[in-house]
């Protein structure tokens, strides 16, 4: 990534990062709803589930991240198209099943 990164300038770099901390954020929600679900240990279970909601959030920040940067809506969808509704994805959805500018899991 970083070797990635270092041949961008401006825009085309402000738009790989915002994609690349999209990506990083949809692997990470993935990995932590699977430890809140399938984990035996309570602590680390009960830690996974707290976090899920600030990682839903900073998601929703890195989606607002990449359309400032001028990622389009299709390509922001196709890298979160991987989660569930209820678990995280792009503001698209997040408006049509929990209202415009409604955070989730509240």
């Amino acid at each position: 990534t970083q070797a990635k990164l270092e041949k961008l300038n401006g825009a085309e770099f402000d738009q790989q990062y915002t994609k690349d901390m999209l990506e990083d954020h949809v692997a990470d929600i993935k990995k932590f709803q699977k430890a809140s679900q399938s984990i035996e240990d309570t602590d680390v279970k009960q830690y996974a589930q707290e976090c899920l909601p600030k990682l839903q959030t900073h998601l929703q920040h890195a989606e607002s991240a990449a359309k400032s940067a001028g990622v389009d809506q299709s390509t922001i969808t196709s890298i979160t198209k991987s989660l569930p509704a209820d678990i995280g994805g792009t503001g698209e959805n997040q408006e049509s099943s929990h209202g415009a500018g409604q955070q989730r899991n509240q």
